[in-house]
């Protein structure tokens, strides 16, 4: 894989192995309308080796820590090659119950227009996902 990393050592594109993510919801999460989420993601090598870290905050009006820990999955399926093996260790057990439950259960949950993303990533990839 030939990519270009960006000035912090991220890469165009991830590779398979063990990625970590954490949605946070900041000094004000308890007041909806100051609320700012933060999404962290960290990369292991299959060899673990430490790799790189990435961040961002979400988007959109939306700012709950839920749908930054479900983004955190989204990002990493997003970013990941075509065909790549992720095990993905969250500590959002709202995370991994919904995606376990599948795609259809995940339409009728909270963040239902990210669960259908991801969904559709994987597929897309031919992505193979374990959640921890």
């Amino acid at each position: 894989m030939t990519t270009t990393a960006d000035p912090q050592g991220v890469p165009a594109e991830w590779p398979s192995g063990y990625y970590s993510g954490d949605g946070s919801g900041g000094t004000y999460s308890s007041y909806d309308f100051l609320r700012r989420c933060g999404v962290g993601i960290h990369y292991v090598s299959p060899d673990l080796t430490p790799g790189f870290d990435d961040w961002q905050p979400p988007l959109g009006p939306i700012q709950t820590v839920p749908r930054a820990e479900l983004l955190a999955v989204c990002i990493v399926i997003d970013k990941v090659e075509n065909g790549a093996k992720i095990d993905f260790f969250a500590d959002s057990k709202i995370t991994k119950d919904t995606y376990y439950k599948g795609v259809e259960r995940a339409r009728f949950a909270a963040n239902s227009d990210l669960w259908v993303q991801l969904f559709q990533s994987i597929k897309d990839k031919q992505s193979l996902v374990n959640l921890y």
